[in-house]
């Protein structure tokens, strides 16, 4: 535990220690000028900004904001009769569209490829937005520590893409503000989180999980507009089965670029197979599924998890940024391999981190090492240099498992049927003579 608790008070003097106005000035402008360099060698060399990317860790990629490209292109290939889930010959790398068919709805706008940029440009504009409004409370050295995860590679790879991951951001941001102002009115209010809520997961499926962020145990109304939610959304799901299956088929699946429980599975299968070795692929999947539950679980029984320090209110901007952003990143790491540009979702998860820091908190300050480890330790590598980047790429793994782990065991201890379930079978396991820590279950009875 020593050497936790060192991790957690060296944390804890950055993260509360006084920077002045003037210093903090001059590191935002040295991380702004970071971000620009890309630009800067292109103006130099007069090659694209594509192939500059790599100088701030970003495998850029041609056409410019090749993902919002991918969707302009699939709404041309569909009015020219093709199904873009399948084929999308618009497109010059003919990459299907790995999207809800939803986006599709934009032709009606008469979108076309040439476009592309000025979508691409207004996503990252509202994930600007987005960003100012979760980073602007935060004390000035907070923010300077915030600024360095917004500059990472990952984020960068989300912006050269051009993205839709920046849109879900603000959108879950723009919900969880208008859930947690008082100055809005209940009705109005459920309506509008509810619904911005739902209309990310209808864009990109995955985010319905942050759905939690809105749910209050304590207000019924709240109970029933969730139920309500899931149910549409079940429908939603079920109406569109088929074109999840084949966005499930088409989507790139990398192992250098990406995180998620699988990617080590995958790298290892991989090796095996190149020395002979062949490891059914069903069951490497069921035993990685059962480490993701038990993991968790594992992190949840241990000492370093302080119930006064890392409980939420659920009243709480900050509070709800983190359950929507936790539920995310553990959703998408359980299902196996997510690019590298979905990290920006651990962005909202500060505040309330940096929250629990200042009461001195282990699990958070260690959450938060993992958070810009990983964000940084996704720098992009030369392949010439492949044994440093396996090694790098591997290392990065085994920290985004360490912050599964806390995440999905802080997730635990904020879910309150969850929470006393756990500490229940705590409760029978000691009655039954098995040592296990109570330690948990004496702070909820005292509550």
């Amino acid at each position: 535990m020593s050497y936790i608790n060192s991790i957690s008070a060296g944390v804890f003097r950055i993260v509360t220690h006084n920077v002045s106005r003037g210093r903090a000035i001059l590191i935002g402008c040295i991380l702004c000028l970071y971000c620009l360099l890309p630009f800067a060698v292109s103006l130099i060399t007069g090659n694209p900004v594509v192939a500059a990317m790599k100088y701030v860790g970003v495998m850029g990629m041609e056409p410019e904001f090749a993902d919002t490209y991918n969707i302009t292109t699939a709404i041309q290939s569909a009015k020219q009769g093709f199904d873009p889930l399948q084929q999308n010959p618009v497109d010059v790398t003919a990459r299907p569209m790995n999207y809800p068919r939803v986006w599709l709805l934009l032709g009606n706008l008469n979108i076309t490829p040439e476009h592309s940029y000025l979508i691409a440009f207004g996503f990252i504009a509202l994930f600007v937005v987005a960003m100012i409004l979760v980073l602007y409370p935060l004390p000035i050295q907070q923010k300077l520590i915030a600024l360095i995860a917004v500059c990472s590679p990952p984020v960068l790879l989300a912006v050269e893409r051009g993205n839709n991951d920046l849109v879900i951001v603000s959108l879950i941001v723009t919900a969880i503000a208008i859930g947690s102002s008082k100055s809005v009115y209940p009705a109005v209010k459920t309506i509008l989180q509810y619904a911005m809520l739902l209309c990310a997961a209808v864009l990109k499926l995955y985010p319905f999980v942050a759905i939690v962020s809105l749910l209050n145990f304590k207000d019924k109304r709240s109970m029933y507009a969730v139920l309500f939610c899931t149910m549409l959304f079940a429908v939603y799901c079920f109406v569109t089965l088929e074109d999840i299956r084949q966005i499930g088929k088409v989507v790139p699946a990398a192992i250098s670029t990406s995180f998620g429980a699988m990617v080590i599975p995958d790298y290892i299968l991989i090796k095996c197979a190149k020395f002979g070795v062949v490891i059914p692929q069903g069951f490497v999947k069921v035993l990685t599924l059962v480490l993701c539950c038990v993991a968790p679980l594992f992190a949840l029984r241990k000492n370093i998890l302080n119930v006064q320090q890392t409980l939420i209110d659920y009243t709480t901007f900050s509070g709800r940024l983190w359950m929507a952003s936790a539920t995310i990143f553990c959703t998408v790491f359980v299902l196996g391999h997510n690019f590298d540009y979905r990290l920006v979702f651990l962005l909202l998860s500060l505040p309330q981190l940096f929250r629990w820091i200042e009461h001195q908190s282990n699990v958070a300050s260690i959450a938060l090492s993992c958070i810009v480890l990983l964000l940084w330790m996704s720098f992009h590598i030369s392949p010439q240099y492949s044994l440093f980047k396996d090694a790098m790429n591997m290392a990065n793994e085994l920290v985004a498992w360490v912050l599964f782990s806390l995440f999905g065991a802080l997730l635990l201890r904020n879910s309150q049927p969850v929470f006393l379930l756990f500490t229940t079978f705590q409760h029978v396991v000691q009655s039954r003579g098995v040592s296990a820590p109570l330690h948990h279950a004496r702070v909820m009875s005292e509550q």
